[in-house]
């Protein structure tokens, strides 16, 4: 029995260690180091900084309405989590494509699906993108190749792929980004999109979100893995792990898994490592942190973060909070659209389900 199991072991070695392994092995360290390369050449910018505030603000403003009657279903806020939007969604060209899930709102903003029509869809008014029918969970806006956010846990993903093969076989040169969390892995939907999408070499970008919690649960309860981005690689896809508090980290992670994905190489996973500032849900105690991690988490987030660093090369406090100013105006004329729009009439909910023959 010993014997045997020495030879099993070493065939694993072998394996590891053998011509098939050593190309991914290369391609993660090609990715990363492009990534860093790349990040040399970045830093952020006042619109940055500005579109991490739209997020936050939109963000809070729809707890509001939640806790004032406005909005009808939970509300899972982004909170924290600001910067794979911004650094991440918002390099995909107009032409990409994306997936997402029920936390996706800021996702959404960063595609380019209109703040209006963001804050209206949530509130279930008929100027919202989907006329009030897909609320905060579920939205969709084809205008801007934003195709849909899901409910179910790990959902998004397989129609990202199927989205990604459309992509080829039209010829169109499009990428699609999904995103979800890392308590998603644990889902075999999850497992199928990404094991697909590498065995058809797809253009498919998977950006596992980590803020370190799945609902109440922390990773390290759910999972004996330290690194989430190892979840590819049994899949043979390479992928790399950034910080996704930092926009220009993840922006330069995203412009080296969009080149990689451009020129037919296949699919990347990032790993954003960031951390959700609220609890799963509106009106979570968050009673499960364990003390002083919020605290912490706090001190690295992004909007602070990205704030300092624009002081340091030169920036001044009224250039902040003139971006602070603009955006808070931004925010409250959406809020004022949607509160002044009508209702989705319940009427026309069986409208746009099926094809209606001409």
């Amino acid at each position: 029995m010993a014997e045997q199991m020495n030879v099993a072991w070493n065939g694993f070695e072998n394996v590891i260690e053998s011509e098939q392994m050593q190309p991914l092995v290369d391609a993660c360290d090609e990715l990363s180091a492009q990534a860093r390369e790349l990040q040399g050449e970045d830093s952020p910018t006042i619109g940055d900084y500005a579109g991490l505030i739209r997020i936050r603000r939109t963000e809070e403003e729809l707890y509001r309405l939640k806790l004032a009657g406005d909005v009808v279903p939970n509300i899972h806020q982004c909170v924290g989590q600001e910067a794979v939007s911004i650094g991440g969604v918002a390099t995909l060209e107009p032409t990409d494509l994306l997936t997402s899930n029920y936390r996706g709102r800021g996702h959404a903003i960063a595609k380019g699906a209109p703040l209006r029509q963001v804050v209206a869809e949530v509130s279930h008014r008929e100027t919202g993108l989907s006329r009030g029918r897909s609320g905060p969970m579920h939205m969709i806006d084809p205008n801007c190749n934003l195709l849909f956010e899901s409910a179910i846990v790990g959902g998004a993903a397989p129609l990202a792929v199927g989205a990604a093969l459309a992509s080829v076989r039209r010829g169109t040169g499009a990428v699609t980004m999904t995103i979800f969390g890392e308590g998603t892995t644990a889902q075999g939907s999850v497992h199928e999109a990404i094991n697909l999408a590498g065995a058809l070499k797809l253009p498919v970008i998977f950006v596992l979100e980590n803020n370190r919690y799945s609902e109440m649960t922390p990773a390290s309860a759910t999972t004996a893995l330290a690194d989430f981005s190892w979840r590819a690689l049994g899949h043979g896809v390479p992928a790399l792990s950034a910080d996704g508090n930092s926009v220009p980290i993840m922006r330069s992670a995203t412009r080296s898994a969009l080149e990689w994905t451009r020129s037919g190489r296949g699919p990347v996973l990032i790993e954003a490592r960031t951390y959700r500032l609220v609890g799963h849900y509106g009106g979570d105690p968050g009673a499960y942190r364990p003390p002083g991690e919020l605290e912490e988490a706090e001190r690295l987030e992004p909007i602070g973060r990205t704030g300092e660093e624009l002081i340091q090369r030169g920036a001044s406090e009224d250039d902040l909070q003139r971006a602070r100013d603009e955006v808070e105006q931004e925010v409250q004329d959406a809020v004022n659209f949607a509160l002044e729009s009508p209702l989705s009439d319940p009427a026309g909910a069986s409208q746009h389900v099926y094809k209606e023959e001409a």
